[in-house]
């Protein structure tokens, strides 16, 4: 449940973000870096319980496809919007 609620906890927040970003909202970057935030400790703490939970060795099909593809695809992005982030920050100084 906790990974669902993290998800679409997500998922509201970037769509939120991507909205304001389109219509330059002012608090579109105060939002885009609570995504990145949720979304690191999101990614943390699932990585964090399957290992506690020994999850890794146990996952197969549709499991083993979201861990190989989806949580790097993610974690790339995370990471790319952050710097993004950084760098509209230096721009603006």
């Amino acid at each position: 449940m906790e990974i669902v609620v993290g998800d679409l906890a997500g998922a509201v927040m970037a769509f939120a973000a991507i909205a304001l970003l389109r219509y330059r909202g002012r608090l579109a970057v105060p939002l885009t870096w609570l995504l990145v935030a949720e979304t690191a400790y999101d990614t943390v703490t699932n990585i964090h319980g399957g290992v506690r939970e020994h999850l890794m060795g146990a996952a197969s099909d549709t499991t083993w496809f979201v861990l190989v593809f989806y949580v790097p695809i993610v974690v790339a992005s995370t990471v790319l919007i952050a710097w993004q982030l950084c760098w509209l920050s230096i721009i603006a100084i």
